[in-house]
């Protein structure tokens, strides 16, 4: 009977991603919005990611693309009414929502049509793509304004960045389309004490909009946020904030090709790479020492010959060397054979993401 009954209430659970549909409205898709889902919605309806009660469910949480004023609307084709009751999704969804969200579309498409919204914080910089301005605005809690529009922005962060959760910011970075001011992204930096008189930058979220993914938007502020930091004469280096594996890409991409363009480690080679080359590395890039030995890693594969047997070894030599020493304790309690598929295992899969960031340099 248990499981009957677990049978007849699966029918009413919703996929709360696949349930939530967001668009960034702007005055030409007003009529016509284009929705797409979230990455994650445990943060808010939990680790299952389940809404249960309802059938057919569509959350509606549409932005405005300039002030990012929102809109929302709960519709169902039928609310389970035995046995149990449907979760309470407005209440759910209260601690997060901003006060001034709309939940009138007609009054919401007035809203879009007329409101002449002004990009928040100081210009810093601008870039094209094709025949559109980006410009990037630099805030922090101090800039007028933009306490209630970052009250507005940051349920993003909990959409489409893991492990995120709601911050007091220290420094913000928007950049926005120039064409009628439309948000395409946004990132945090925190600097932090170095010993004994510097400082680290840590980038902590980094987020591209779903509409603007894949347009080189994150490869060109990853970027200016590399020449910015790198001219201080205070940063010792870059780091980030757990990055999830396609911005450890795109980040892998823009060093190595960097590195490239300055002819980095040019007469080294896996055997003869030292740490002295390794410091020198961090300190003239600006580099973390772990991202600067995936970057020396990624150079020296991408410059051994595939058919010179003698390089290759030295190479894998020279990776496994560094995976047994950083996973020594876990490697000396396992049986010999046991050590070598493992580190031989590892080794093959570091190896196919080197050689797609290889395959895909600028």
């Amino acid at each position: 009977m248990t499981a009957l009954r677990s049978n007849i209430f699966q029918e009413w659970i919703s996929d709360s991603n696949e349930a939530l549909c967001l668009s960034l409205v702007t005055p030409e898709t007003v009529e016509s919005p284009v929705e797409f889902h979230p990455q994650f919605t445990y943060p808010v309806f939990g680790d299952e990611e389940h809404i249960f009660g309802y059938k057919d469910l569509k959350i509606k949480l549409y932005y405005s693309s300039g002030s990012l004023i929102p809109y929302l609307s709960i519709a169902s084709s039928s609310q389970i009414s035995q046995g149990a009751k449907p979760q309470d999704i407005m209440k759910i969804l209260k601690p997060y929502i901003p006060k001034e969200t709309l939940f009138n579309y007609d009054e919401f498409a007035n809203k879009i049509k007329t409101e002449k919204f002004k990009p928040i914080g100081e210009k810093i910089h601008e870039y094209r793509v094709d025949s559109d301005v980006y410009e990037y605005y630099k805030c922090d809690f101090e800039t007028k304004r933009f306490k209630e529009y970052h009250s507005r922005l940051q349920l993003f962060l909990l959409w489409y960045i893991e492990g995120s959760t709601f911050i007091q910011p220290d420094d913000r970075w928007q950049f926005k389309r120039n064409e009628g001011v439309h948000l395409v992204g946004y990132c945090t930096y925190y600097p932090f004490y170095h010993f004994p008189d510097k400082i680290r930058m840590r980038i902590s979220q980094f987020l591209i909009l779903p509409p603007y993914q894949g347009q080189g938007h994150g490869k060109a502020l990853y970027k200016y946020l590399y020449e910015i930091f790198s001219r201080n004469p205070s940063v010792v280096d870059i780091t980030v904030e757990d990055p999830n594996d396609s911005f450890q890409d795109m980040r892998d991409k823009q060093d190595v090709q960097m590195l490239l363009e300055h002819d980095a480690l040019k007469n080294v080679t896996p055997k003869t790479f030292t740490r002295n080359d390794l410091k020198e590395l961090m300190q003239k890039f600006h580099l973390c020492e772990r991202q600067a030995v995936r970057c020396a890693e990624i150079l020296f594969l991408k410059r051994v010959d595939r058919w010179d047997a003698k390089q290759v070894k030295q190479y894998r030599i020279f990776v496994k060397k560094r995976l047994y020493k950083k996973n020594r304790e876990v490697l000396e309690e396992m049986e010999f054979g046991d050590r070598l598929n493992a580190l031989e295992q590892t080794y093959d899969k570091i190896e196919q993401d080197y050689r797609e960031i290889i395959k895909n340099l600028f």
